[in-house]
């Protein structure tokens, strides 16, 4: 559903915390009333900015006019929208509103568009794996979750859409031990009759190619050797970045993490071998092999992988239960893991599991409040359960001279709330006044409106004033 500009003020006047950066922009934790979101904030003129330059795999750009130009890479954007409201699935991620920004932009193009998602308290896989003291997960949970995963797969397939981005950092853990896939900024329609090019708006395979642009920096590890080679995408080409998500699961790393993103690229695209984990299971290599077919003709679908004995005997839902403990960085893990694994256990799988099976449930201590400077001391109120505005006030006005020489400190703040804290009381006109001063002060070269962005996304200025 499309929010007006009234009911996207009153959503975001709430409290909203940044959970991360993504390649197409910000997502915060929006708590509105009694619903949670996940705010997906990108800045259409820095992404469209970023991508009229050259492809970083030198990919050729046809010439097309600038206007023409802008308008494909605003459709591609939103195309993620448009692909998100069709989609219905219990491994994908829901979507509830978005809303398109033109106070700032055109009429045609926004400037900013935001996206409400479903919102996950426990964060990305790839946060799962770095918070396991090993940095990698057993082989019996990662069957589980590509279970799930390999089922949104066969969904997609069969709604005739391309993810594109398949990697630990795009699913999502939930308390019931689903996991979802989410960022479709790079996903697509497929159109099978079409082989000349990706039915995208932004680009062909023999010019402007998206998924070759768009993810050679971040996902390039992931990526199926025909995108690389300029090729036909298709379903399979997920296929292969969840083969590389299998491995990133078991090793804590992608294949060719210790690659360049361009060497890896290299890699992939003349047929180096896939390093596989050195424990894992006959099945679980068999598995992988069908996922690594070079060929895409020869790599297995999804629906063939969904019958696979290393996933039809997993536990899909191992990570149910899954308590967070102290701080938002660190999980206790399924209490029962144990007594769920023992119902299916497979030959050949046992060697390490069971010393493993510690690091699936994880205890970490809380975060002691930093004091080293101001920053780290309003830092630490903010965090605090009941936020002491009063002192929180006062030392900003203490330090504002401190805080107006340095306003990437003043950002530090606002990712851990300040303007969300402060919007929820009543200010003084002067208070009001510092805050606004100190937080337009954020800009950098690609976006001087940064913190005007930061004032309007918090509700703490509101839009028109």
């Amino acid at each position: 559903m499309e929010l007006e500009s009234q009911q996207f003020r009153k959503l975001i006047t709430f409290s909203s915390q940044l959970l991360g950066f993504g390649g197409f922009g910000k997502v915060f934790h929006v708590k509105s009333e009694n619903n949670n979101y996940a705010m997906k904030v990108i800045d259409v003129e820095t992404v469209t900015h970023k991508y009229m330059q050259d492809s970083p795999l030198m990919t050729p750009i046809r010439p097309i006019d600038t206007a023409e130009k802008r308008r494909k890479i605003w459709n591609s954007i939103f195309k993620e929208v448009k692909i998100l409201k069709k989609l219905n699935h219990e491994n994908i991620v829901k979507i509830y509103y978005y809303y398109t920004d033109k106070s700032l932009g055109t009429s045609k193009i926004p400037r900013y568009l935001y996206i409400f998602l479903e919102y996950s308290a426990y964060g990305s896989l790839l946060k799962y794996i770095k918070s396991s003291p090993k940095k990698r997960i057993p082989e019996f949970v990662a069957r589980g979750i590509t279970c799930q995963v390999v089922s949104a797969l066969v969904y997609l397939a069969n709604e005739s859409v391309i993810h594109g981005d398949i990697k630990a950092a795009n699913i999502l853990l939930f308390r019931d031990g689903s996991v979802k896939l989410c960022d479709f900024g790079l996903s697509f329609q497929w159109d099978d009759t079409n082989s000349n090019d990706y039915n995208d708006d932004i680009s062909t395979v023999t010019n402007n190619n998206k998924l070759q642009r768009l993810t050679a920096n971040g996902s390039a590890y992931w990526l199926a050797p025909e995108i690389i080679l300029h090729r036909m995408s298709s379903p399979k080409s997920d296929i292969w970045s969840l083969g590389a998500t299998i491995i990133e699961m078991l090793t804590g790393v992608p294949p060719f993490g210790n690659h360049t993103p361009l060497a890896a690229c290299h890699a992939i695209g003349n047929k180096s071998n896939i390093p596989y984990p050195e424990n894992i299971s006959d099945l679980g290599r068999h598995f992988l092999d069908l996922c690594f077919q070079f060929d895409p003709v020869l790599r297995a679908r999804a629906k063939t992988l969904m019958s696979h004995k290393w996933i039809q005997d997993s536990n899909p839902r191992i990570l149910e239960n899954i308590e967070e403990v102290c701080d938002e960085n660190a999980f206790e893990g399924p209490n029962n893991v144990l007594e769920k694994y023992k119902e299916t256990p497979e030959d050949g799988v046992l060697d390490d599991e069971f010393e493993e099976i510690s690091d699936v449930k994880i205890n970490m201590k809380k975060l002691e409040l930093q004091n080293s400077d101001i920053t780290k001391s309003i830092i630490g109120l903010l965090d605090m359960p009941t936020p002491d505005v009063a002192l929180i006030v006062h030392l900003l006005n203490k330090w504002k001279r401190h805080f107006k020489l340095r306003p990437q400190k003043v950002e530090e703040l606002c990712l851990h709330g300040l303007l969300a804290v402060l919007s929820r009381v009543k200010l003084s006109p002067q208070t009001v006044h510092l805050i606004e001063d100190l937080v337009t002060g954020i800009r950098n070269a690609s976006d001087p409106n940064r913190g005007l962005q930061w004032l309007y996304i918090s509700g703490f200025k509101k839009y028109g004033k």
